[in-house]
């Protein structure tokens, strides 16, 4: 017995992806946002734990360790993020909100 493709679970997660991405795209792109899926939940990690570090972020978010701080840059552009050195470890850099990152958090966050 072979399987057909919608019965395999692998594309079927693959495509629930693809149309997740596309449906949050969309509804960015309606309100004139540039905001990515990783960027939502980078703020929403960020608003849950304010002075979180980069790599605790990274793994709230399960992204890589590697690519994370170029998420926050991105973020700290936008005036989205505040990013600062952590006071307990100066090579670690805690981020924040900032009353901007909220504003649009709150906005875009599903009531």
């Amino acid at each position: 017995m072979t399987l057909e493709i919608h019965d395999m679970a692998g594309h079927l997660i693959r495509r629930l992806n693809q149309i997740s991405t596309s449906v949050f795209q969309e509804r960015m792109k309606q309100r004139g946002l540039d905001l990515t899926q990783v960027q939502f939940a980078a703020m929403n990690a960020i608003q849950s734990h304010p002075g979180i570090d980069q790599a605790g972020l990274a793994g709230m978010i399960a992204y890589d360790k590697a690519t994370i701080g170029g998420v926050v840059d991105r973020l700290v552009t936008k005036g989205l993020v505040a990013r600062r050195t952590n006071a307990r470890d100066r090579r670690a850099r805690a981020v924040t909100l900032t009353p901007r990152g909220a504003n649009l958090l709150a906005e875009v966050t599903p009531a």
